[in-house]
């Protein structure tokens, strides 16, 4: 009977979490912040934008080291905000069956992605 509750316990922490839409997970294990409009990038993080100028459906990723995009936010990347730390976006190449590094944003620049939009499948943050 304890376990069957602990389950139901976790069971409606996953709801409570999916429903509020804040917090979204990649397959290997690292945790992004999501959020909707033109979000505070904090210090120290990596935020992906959906949309070309800095706004729509946003992930922030907040910690570092690599990050897979394995949710909504894989190839949906438009624009994105380095705080403090560089990020270099990384594309699967299914062809090659090989990782392409597609660009490094260096620290405290924001840039639109003009030639590799909707293509952003993991990113490294740099610290």
């Amino acid at each position: 009977m304890r376990k069957l509750f602990a389950g139901v316990l976790a069971a409606a922490a996953v709801s409570v979490t999916l429903l509020s839409g804040t917090a979204t997970a990649s397959a290997s294990g690292e945790v992004g912040v999501a959020g909707v409009g033109n979000q505070v990038c904090n210090y120290g993080e990596a935020c992906l934008f959906a949309w070309p100028n800095w706004d729509g459906p946003t992930w922030d990723a907040n910690g570092c080291g690599w990050h897979i995009l394995d949710g909504w936010m894989q190839n949906q990347t438009s624009s994105v905000r380095a705080h403090g730390n560089a990020i270099t976006l990384w594309d699967w190449n299914h062809g090659t069956n090989q990782w392409h590094n597609m660009t490094t944003v260096q620290p405290w620049e924001s840039l639109r992605l003009v030639s590799s939009n909707d293509r952003t499948d993991a990113i490294t943050v740099h610290c």
